[in-house]
C-alpha cells in the first residue's frame, strides 16, 4: 500500500480496514517497510542537499569573498 492507499484508507475510515488480524498484521508490516524505505530515501536526499549547500557556500566564497576582490584589484592595476 503506497501513500495514495494510506490516504484513501484515512479518508474512508474504519470500514475499509480488514477484520482479519493476519491481514491487519500484513498491512502494518507493509506500512513499516514502506516507512523505512521512505526514511532511507529522505536521508539520501538530505545528504545530497547538504552536499549542494556546501558546494554553494564554497562557490559563493570564491565569487564574492575577499580573494575575488583582490583579483579584481590586481586586474585593474595591470590595466
Amino acid at each position: 500500500m503506497g501513500l495514495s492507499g494510506i490516504i484513501k484508507l484515512m479518508k474512508t475510515g474504519r470500514q475499509a480496514l480488514p477484520t482479519d488480524t493476519h491481514a491487519l498484521q500484513q498491512m502494518v508490516l507493509q506500512m513499516q517497510s514502506e516507512l523505512s524505505e521512505n526514511n532511507k530515501k529522505l536521508s539520501a536526499q538530505d545528504s545530497v542537499i547538504d552536499n549542494l549547500r556546501h558546494q554553494l557556500a564554497v562557490l559563493k566564497r570564491a565569487r564574492f569573498g575577499r580573494s575575488s576582490e583582490q583579483v579584481e584589484q590586481n586586474i585593474h592595476q595591470l590595466e
